[in-house]
């Protein structure tokens, strides 16, 4: 039996479909003619995330695989002020394109990267630059991301509640000294500690992320980490990560040395059921596979990364990298490099591909294991006689059962939930998958 779950138990980064690759270069007509068709979408008042990417960092954590840049404390400022404006300027260019006219902006996402990176005086012209070129309302959920060095300085905190941030949240990953060195995590646990104190003087709950898998970790350390997080620092809500061997990060690098040191599938299976275990007993409610929180802090930002309620929510991605979803069109943005480069009224898109027909139709099915439930009388478009065929083989296989209208991920479903996407996937779209995160 361990041998089995082992060979079909996967762990993939499925944010993202439709899929990109190289095949989708955004060439100047394609990009033109995107452009001129934003206005006039067929998507009215679609629900909708703002993402916001801030790439940098000041380590490299060895397990992170995500598009990220390290800069020395001499560069920074300058560079700093040079993205920011770029960043604006691309906000403004989805402006001008008509685009908010058809989207109903549910939340916002100031993520990384690091963006608490960025200055108490940087954080303060990208607040305010987004409300002022959005007005947002007071109902649009408003959260960024940090880590607990930069996030516990109070000035930073200040500008974030005084500008109308509504969540805060910072990696913590693990609190067993030994896997934060395998993972060369930059902070201390005396950083994470302060920054835990900060962040509840400021008025915030605390949102906490952790991980399982990572090298040196063990079942009876995960569930230490656990009842740090949850009886000791009172977190109102976890986002737990599995490991994902990213083949551009230093740990993929190093695999096969620190093999012994990587507990297997079976192992991780172990630690997931752990968790969903441990966070029902403590009354803890479950709202995507990697969100578990406290009744009342459910938030809305992964709800939208996978789709929303009828799997065509938008993502207006910004910043360097970042991948989005608008009009029914995938795309990617440029790299650091040529992202500063594009001029200003040009969106910087690198990538751009429409969702054929059936892509969006698959897309609800596609997150349906990161969303954990799927309500096929909501869905924007029917399912067809394969689709059903899929959901109902997951039903039969005991990953998914009905209930209602419903089609609810089961806990064996969840102890395999990116194998399952995995099945759905074509074989040139598992080929994609890791490239399109790098």
């Amino acid at each position: 039996m361990r041998q089995q779950v082992r060979n079909r138990r996967k762990a993939l980064p499925a944010y993202f479909y439709p899929l990109l690759s190289r095949e989708d270069l955004a060439a100047p007509e394609r990009l033109t003619e995107y452009h001129g068709q934003l206005g006039s979408s067929q998507s009215q008042h679609a629900s909708s995330l703002l993402y916001v990417h801030i790439p940098f960092c000041r380590d490299r954590c060895r397990f992170c695989g995500f598009y990220r840049k390290t800069i020395p404390d001499h560069e920074a400022p300058s560079m700093l002020t040079r993205y920011l404006d770029r960043l604006l300027a691309e906000l403004q260019c989805w402006i001008d394109s008509g685009v908010f006219q058809d989207l109903q902006l549910d939340a916002v996402y100031i993520g990384g990267g690091t963006p608490s990176f960025l200055t108490p005086e940087l954080i303060s012209r990208l607040l305010r630059g987004l409300q002022r070129q959005l007005s947002l309302s007071p109902e649009v959920e408003l959260s960024f991301e940090g880590e607990a060095r930069t996030l516990a300085d109070p000035d930073r905190l200040a500008v974030l509640r005084t500008l109308g941030v509504g969540r805060v949240s910072f990696g913590v990953q693990t609190f067993a000294q030994t896997v934060r060195q395998h993972a060369a995590l930059g902070a201390s646990l005396d950083d994470v500690y302060r920054c835990a104190d900060a962040v509840r003087s400021h008025g915030y709950g605390l949102c906490l992320d952790l991980m399982y898998g990572l090298p040196g970790q063990t079942e009876d350390s995960f569930q230490r980490d656990l009842d740090i997080a949850v009886q000791e620092l009172k977190a109102e809500l976890v986002d737990l990560y599995e490991l994902v061997l990213y083949p551009n990060s230093a740990l993929f690098a190093e695999r096969h040395r620190a093999r012994e040191l990587m507990p297997d599938q079976t192992q991780r299976m172990v630690m997931y059921g752990i968790a969903l275990d441990y966070f029902a007993q403590v009354g803890f409610q479950q709202w995507t596979l990697e969100d578990f929180c406290r009744p009342g802090a459910r938030y809305r930002m992964k709800q939208l990364t996978y789709g929303g309620d009828d799997g065509q929510a938008q993502v207006l991605a910004l910043g360097a990298c970042a991948v989005g979803y608008v009009g029914r069109h995938a795309y990617r943005n440029h790299n650091l490099e040529s992202y500063l480069q594009t001029p200003a009224a040009q969106l910087p898109i690198a990538l751009l591909r429409r969702a054929s027909h059936t892509e969006r139709r698959r897309r609800p099915l596609f997150f349906f294991p990161r969303r954990l439930s799927l309500e096929p009388r909501r869905l924007t478009l029917p399912l067809d006689a394969e689709d059903e065929q899929h959901l109902e083989a997951q039903i039969a296989a005991g990953y998914a059962k009905r209930r209602g209208g419903q089609i609810l991920l089961t806990r064996k479903g969840k102890l395999v939930a990116d194998e399952l996407v995995s099945r759905f996937l074509t074989r040139a779209e598992q080929r994609k998958i890791f490239k399109l995160v790098q």
